[in-house]
Parts: C-alpha cells; structure tokens; sequence
C-alpha cells in the first residue's frame, strides 16, 4: 500500500540524506518508493536565504527527479514562522509575505524546461463561523441553472468554508499549481472537480497542439479567443495532460453538477 514518503522542511541541507536514503530503501526492494519534499523551511521563504536556498534544492531535485512526483508548498508553516494564519475570508495568495515567497517558487520550478508538478498549500476550513466580507460564491450562477436546489447548494457550500476553497483553488490553477492537499473528506470533491478540463479548454488545447508548425494564429472554435500557437503550446500540453488525469467535461455540464455530490 506504501507508494512513497513525504519529506518535511525539505531543504539543501537535509535533502541529500533524506533521497541516499530513500536509495538505499529503493535498492532493498522491487517495488520503487517515492519523494513528496514540502517547501516550507526558513531558508526557502526569508528573502535573504531564499535564492540561495532554491538553487541548492534545484541541484537536489535534478539530481533525483526520476523519484519525485511533486513538490509540496507548505504554506502553514511558512505563515507560522510570522505568526500569522489566514481566515476564511482570505486565500493564501492575500498573505503577501507567503505570496511573494510562492512566486519565487513557481518561477523557479514551474518553467516549461523544468517539467515540476508544484502543489498548493492546504485549505484549513470545513464548519462555517461569523462571516465578515461577503461571501465568494455569486448564487446567481448556482440559482439560473438548478433554481431553489442551487440555493440550496450555494448555502450548503458556504456552511462548511467551500467558498473559500474553491476560490483559492482558481488562483492556484491560473498561477500553474497542480492539485492540492485536503484535510477533510468535504474538500475532496471541490478540489477535484476544479481540475476537470471544461470542453472549451479542452477543443483549444486540441487546434493549438494540432496546428503547431503550420500557423501563427488561429480563431478558438468558441469564437471568442484567439490561439496563438507558440506561445500557448505549452499551456496546451498542460491541459491535455491534465484531461488524462481529470478528464473532460461534458458540453453542457461543468464543475457545478460535480459540486451537488460534495
């Protein structure tokens, strides 16, 4: 059942002994065991440690990518070192400190070169509490398509923190994180289904892909876009990755109808 190990406060000056020794495990067996480091030591978010701290890491995880399948960002622990902690109303990314610290880290791994999954800090939230901006969810999406039970969906979401979670989740795909660790079974399905590929995503990552060396430009089959083949191929990669993991939403249904399981 064990496919791998978390490696906490990773950092240059423990990630060599904690990967020799998941060698050494590795040769002892047949089965290969993997690496998650957790970003969220000292050196990687103090500023004046922090360039220093990562190209250390690059040199780590380069040596050993054939076992790492992601990269954690432990946001946690990185506000604690500030003592801070961000409420309900917040996401992660309003926390400048922490924000500044998780550019740095994606402009770092999350290259195109690089080929690093990075996943998002951990949302703390699942019982609602005495609410003081307003909430994230608009209910008029969720009241136009499933009317009173959308209502009924919107407040059942809003009770246990999930508007906050699916925001957070928003900004982790636009700024090219991949997954996020749950710490409660009401987060699962949110989590999830904000990475499934909706199918307009999905049929332009297609004409980018199939139309790459043949063309600059190129109208979205939506006609609402335009696809500009070079730049946006690696996106589209991405997308078509993550539709194999995720999958594809259907052309009338979207992370909504997902949302009514959760």
């Amino acid at each position: 059942m064990l496919t791998g190990f978390v490696f906490p406060k990773f950092s240059g000056s423990n990630g060599w002994e904690y990967f020799r020794r998941l060698e050494r495990i590795n040769a002892e067996g047949d089965v290969p065991y993997y690496a998650m480091p957790i970003l969220e030591a000292p050196d990687v978010i103090y500023w004046e440690k922090r360039r220093d701290a990562l190209r250390k890491i690059n040199e780590i995880v380069d040596a050993y990518d054939r076992f790492v399948l992601n990269l954690r960002i432990g946001a946690t622990d990185f506000s604690g070192l500030f003592g801070l902690r961000r409420g309900f109303d917040v996401t992660i990314y309003d926390i400048q400190v922490i924000r500044d610290c998780m550019t740095d880290i994606i402009n770092n791994f999350c290259r195109a070169d690089r080929d690093c999954v990075v996943s998002a800090p951990v949302w703390e939230y699942f019982h609602s509490g005495e609410r003081v901006l307003k909430p994230l969810l608009r209910s008029t999406p969720f009241q136009r398509r499933y009317g009173e039970t959308g209502k009924e969906l919107r407040s059942r979401l809003l009770n246990r923190y999930l508007d906050g979670l699916i925001h957070e989740t928003l900004l982790d795909k636009a700024n090219g994180l991949m997954g996020k660790t749950v710490i409660h079974p009401s987060h699962i399905i949110p989590v999830q289904s904000m990475y499934v590929v909706h199918q307009e995503e999905y049929t332009d990552a297609l004409s980018i892909v199939e139309n790459h060396g043949k063309t600059g430009v190129v109208k979205s089959l939506f006609r609402n876009k335009m696809n500009e083949i070079k730049p946006h191929t690696n996106w589209a990669r991405k997308i078509l990755m993550r539709s194999r993991i995720y999958g594809v939403f259907h052309s009338d249904t979207d992370f909504f109808n997902l949302l009514q399981c959760s």
